[in-house]
């Protein structure tokens, strides 16, 4: 019967639905208001009210039972694979180093998460990444492959004292007609990244 707008301090603005566009406020804790408001305007809608507002009092009120206590309890499962592909996903994306897989807080946060998980080795992570770069070469060439023009851009930066320079690749879909883009190298520049860089 009635629509909630917003809260302001410690009331709901409501807005009735039955004589729209009014709006009415209410306590937090008592919607007398409301009720008032029924009562005096739809007066044969006081019955409806009530059971309505009967069964948010006892939704709200209600004792937790033992199902909906277990379903908040219940962990969710994932396989050993999804575990590994979202580490390595962690890794790349993060830019960490592979080292972060033999740290003991990492380890720790890993294992709160999912009990029985094992975390991949460092030699493991290094291979996963090198079949996964293998795996992108792979489809960046293809979808370039495709396409009659590319254009590059170079970018140069610095990140803790140090300078890097790289070139990414920038296409479009012929077939979506979407921006594509892609990294194509990325090295570190020794001195300082002025235009004569040798």
């Amino acid at each position: 019967m009635f629509s909630f707008l917003e809260m302001k301090d410690s009331f709901y603005q409501k807005k009735c639905l039955l004589c729209l566009p009014k709006v009415y406020l209410a306590f937090k804790n008592s919607p007398s208001n409301l009720k008032k408001h029924i009562e005096r305007k739809h007066v044969h809608h006081l019955k409806k009210y009530g059971e309505l507002a009967a069964n948010t009092l006892k939704r709200k009120h209600a004792p937790e039972t033992h199902s909906t206590i277990k379903q908040s309890t219940l962990l969710k499962t994932v396989s050993q694979k999804f575990i590994d592909k979202a580490v390595v996903k962690y890794v790349v994306q993060g830019l960490q180093p592979f080292a972060v897989v033999e740290q003991e807080p990492f380890r720790e946060f890993v294992q709160d998460l999912q009990p029985n998980s094992k975390i991949i080795s460092r030699p493991t992570l290094r291979s996963r990444i090198g079949e996964a770069s293998t795996e992108m070469k792979k489809k960046v060439t293809e979808a370039m492959r495709g396409v009659d023009h590319i254009a590059t851009t170079t970018d140069c930066w610095s990140a803790r004292r140090r300078s890097f320079i790289g070139v990414t690749a920038h296409w479009i879909d012929p077939v979506s007609l979407n921006r594509c883009s892609a990294a194509l190298a990325c090295k570190r520049l020794r001195g300082s990244h002025t235009f004569d860089v040798p």
